[in-house]
């Protein structure tokens, strides 16, 4: 008479209760028998409760295992001595948030009833994670995928007074009941299984209004910043009696820009700093209120960031974040921990070549998952599949060139720490700013000054990492082992800051900046004196005299000789040398200046090299490039490869990533396509180029892709493609073989086996490889619930799977593969 359960769902490893309703006379004898169905039809749990001709109520407990769907029924049937008599069936939900695995996502899901066959083809291909808005759907769950719901969308929008539409994100009660009025929309989706809550996609990353809430908010936040109101008047420029006296400059100017236009700059910069750290105070009250239903709830949105923002303060406050390309994915890869979800969407060409591209450049910048947007369409952007619910032949290229990803290299990326040679980059937040202010526009674009650096930097294969203000002055450079710290157009810079710099240059690190460096305290107001001149050497004009110049240097720095021309770019004619040396000068201009100071040095570029992601794309940055390397070669910083054409010279576009687990380590060399003006002929010749790779030591090499063992090698030979990437494994031993077996060998059904792999190397090894599963039949079916990546520990992993009450007796086979040489082993057992 029906099935009546506890809970709606239940997570795995807890316990599935509930009652059977009987109706009408029970024979003599007579059984329920309640069996757990999963999405592929399996039933993976059984259990018979003896009936009594009275008994109209039957109460049941089953466990739930790691081998439920995220769709799970329960049949109940009652049985007499002839058979099956009558049967009820519920469903109930098992969540599973496909944490911890590399994922692929995918916008939207087909509502018609063919859209299960889509999914499911999605699926083989390597999907399992759906973002759409409302709760899941029932193709979701058939389909095994789990959900990230688009809760709502962040926006920063006024009514006619100022204040924040639909509520000012500071006025506590309201806003409570806003952010609750969402959330409790969002149980069925907590029930399903949620990879991540996205708070939307193309959201803003700041906001403030006037509402008195928010002011209040402003008040108090200025108060922790300064401490006390003499220091805010300092900077400001004001006369101020208390904090609570503290309003904008005029009215319904919210983020100050009558303070800007009268030079208050500290002022003004304060505005838009709290109205980032605001947004990110206000996404913390979604992330609470989506931990209190769910307490694994990881918390974020997509589509929206930028140079420019908070980064720090979003990333301590949200759980994921997932913007659209740009250098702010370097900045993210930096700071964020392991555990924070980070990718970008891609899905917006219709041919193969970008698409490649945009998937290798998330891998290469050490995303945890691929965003794809969308499923369908076949106007203005193609979906994955086309209408035939097949692939299109760029999507197909696509799956094919990212098998290595699905095969577990994106699960063993994981556990693996992307390498970082010593080198920091300074992400100043209030730098980004003061390029807005006085002439710093006609000396160069701060975020132009930012790419250069970095393309150069992994053009020479060095790998590095972007701190902020809080780093620094927390004594990360030395407590991390850092040899280089770089300074972008950073003209903002605090007095702790400086503090921080000049300890690590004493202790024998070595700076390198460009220019005007400091001429701005880090809120922004106007320094008398550069605060980083005396430990330059050098003296900085206030506004400085930006002039067009082309440079050209010739000279010896620390025994290494450095020859550099620039054509082209702005120097600072009004620097003046006091106790730095110039190493050139073009007409009387000191252009790069160094200084030893303690154990280290300091050396300043008085001119940008902001075009030289320009000039590597037309071949003519090497010399650019070199300058850096010689510059950290002289810290001690020295690439662990060199990639270069047939007759000697630098492979241009070339980029290395590396990760290490253990004593394993994997390069990743991309030829970097962006942005996308290469001529035809530089497409042609990179195609059909053999490239060089040269290692500064011997290893045991395997080429993933191919693929091959290179053997036990220092240099070999490679072609790589615009966009494409390959990725290396490199060794202190080498892969003898893999071994499988499965305990028991003959099983009876309802039963669970353990698969146990073993790696055969050459010498003892302390390094995690990834080894795919795949189980087979007596038909010899690849089963879709019969794969797993796991890693290994010590060369050994194993993992065990439930052979269910339906599944087919026979001979069955399972096949075990080792990412990095591809090495196959099989073992055969037997269900009974």
């Amino acid at each position: 008479n029906g099935i009546k359960l506890e809970m709606p769902f239940v997570e795995r490893g807890n316990i599935l209760r509930g009652i059977v309703r009987l109706r009408g006379e029970i024979a003599n004898g007579a059984k329920l028998r309640l069996d757990l169905v999963d999405s592929y039809g399996r039933t993976v749990r059984r259990q018979f409760h003896k009936l009594a001709s009275g008994d109209r109520l039957v109460q049941f407990n089953m466990p739930i295992g790691d081998e439920s769907t995220i769709l799970m029924r329960l049949w109940a049937t009652l049985v007499d001595r002839y058979g099956d008599v009558d049967t009820a069936e519920v469903s109930f939900k098992v969540p599973d948030r496909r944490r911890g695995h590399f994922n692929m996502i995918m916008w939207d899901c087909p509502l018609h009833v063919l859209g299960y066959y889509a999914f499911r083809k999605l699926r083989d291909v390597g999907f399992s994670v759906c973002l759409r808005g409302g709760n899941p759907t029932p193709i979701m769950a058939a389909c095994d995928f789990a959900q990230i719901p688009y809760t709502t969308r962040i926006l920063d929008r006024y009514d006619e007074r100022g204040y924040m539409k639909p509520v000012c994100w500071n006025d506590a009660r309201v806003a409570k009941q806003y952010v609750q009025s969402i959330v409790e929309k969002y149980v069925p989706s907590r029930q399903h299984g949620v990879f991540v809550y996205s708070l939307g996609d193309e959201t803003t990353t700041k906001g403030c209004c006037l509402h008195p809430a928010c002011m209040d908010a402003y008040r108090r936040y200025l108060k922790r910043q300064y401490g006390t109101i003499e220091a805010l008047n300092a900077e400001w420029g004001t006369h101020f009696k208390s904090f609570d006296e503290i309003n904008i400059s005029a009215p319904g100017d919210n983020y100050e820009q009558t303070a800007l236009r009268n030079g208050q700059y500290a002022r003004w910069f304060d505005r838009q700093a709290f109205a980032r750290y605001n947004f990110a105070r206000f996404c913390k009250q979604f992330v609470r209120a989506y931990e209190r239903i769910d307490p694994q709830a990881i918390t974020g949105f997509e589509g929206a960031g930028r140079f420019g923002d908070d980064f720090d303060t979003i990333i301590r406050t949200n759980g994921f974040w997932s913007p659209y390309p740009s250098i702010a994915d370097e900045i993210i890869r930096s700071l964020a921990p392991r555990e924070f979800i980070r990718a970008n969407w891609m899905g917006y060409q219709k041919t193969a070549d970008p698409l490649v591209a945009y998937a290798w450049r998330m891998i290469c910048n050490d995303t945890d998952s691929i965003w794809w947007w969308r499923w369908d369409g076949i106007g203005r952007f193609h979906g994955f599949l086309r209408p035939t619910f097949d692939l299109w032949a760029a999507t197909q290229e696509l799956v094919n060139e990212l098998r290595i990803v699905r095969d577990g290299l994106g699960d063993w990326r994981l556990h693996a720490e992307m390498l970082n040679d010593g080198v920091a980059v300074l992400y100043s937040m209030p730098s980004y700013f003061a390029n807005q202010l006085d002439n710093s526009s006609k000396f160069v674009n701060i975020i132009a000054a930012h790419e250069a650096f970095v393309n150069a930097t992994r053009d020479n294969g060095i790998g590095f990492k972007y701190i902020t203000p809080r780093l620094l002055r927390a004594n990360v450079l030395l407590r991390e082992h850092y040899r280089v710290l770089i300074l972008p157009f950073t003209q903002a810079l605090g007095d702790a800051d400086v503090a921080a710099i000049q300890q690590f240059v004493r202790r024998g690190g070595l700076l390198i900046c460009d220019l005007r460096p400091g001429i701005y305290t880090d809120h922004c107001k106007p320094r008398e004196r550069a605060v980083l001149d005396e430990l330059l050497g050098v003296r900085h004009k206030r506004l400085g005299e930006p002039k067009t110049a082309s440079i050209k240097l010739n000279c010896t720095l620390a025994g290494q000789s450095i020859t550099f021309e620039l054509p082209n770019t702005v120097v600072d004619a009004s620097l003046r040398v006091t106790t730095g040396y110039a190493l050139a000068t073009v007409n009387g201009v000191p252009v790069m200046i160094t200084r030893r100071i303690g154990d280290g040095r300091t050396v300043l570029f008085n001119f940008h090299i902001a075009t030289y992601t320009q000039q590597r794309m037309q071949g003519v940055a090497d010399e650019m490039r070199k300058l850096l390397k010689t510059l950290y070669a002289i810290a001690g910083v020295k690439p662990r490869v060199e990639v270069t054409t047939s007759v000697g010279a630098p492979a241009r576009g070339v980029e290395k990533r590396f990760w290490r687990a253990g004593d394993a380590l994997v390069m990743a060399l991309w030829r970097n396509p962006f942005p996308w003006r290469w001529s035809d002929e530089d497409l042609k010749r990179m195609h059909k180029e053999r490239l060089i790779v040269t290692l500064n030591h011997k290893a045991y090499v395997y080429d993933m892709h191919t693929p091959r063992y290179i053997g036990r090698v220092r240099r070999w030979h490679v072609r790589l493609p615009l966009g494409r990437a390959r990725f290396f494994a490199i060794l202190p031993y080498r892969i003898d073989g893999v071994d499988v077996d499965v305990i028991p060998r003959r099983t009876m059904r309802a039963k669970r086996i353990l698969v146990y792999a073993r790696i055969r190397v050459s010498r003892q090894m302390r390094a995690p490889h990834a080894i795919v599963i795949q189980l087979y039949d007596s038909r010899r079916n690849k089963l879709r619930w019969g794969r797993r990546i796991i890693l290994t520990h010590n060369g050994v992993g194993q993992t065990t799977f439930y052979i269910s009450h339906t599944d087919s007796p026979g001979k069955w086979l399972v096949r075990a593969q080792e990412l990095f040489s591809q090495r196959r082993a099989t073992a055969e057992f037997v269900v009974r």
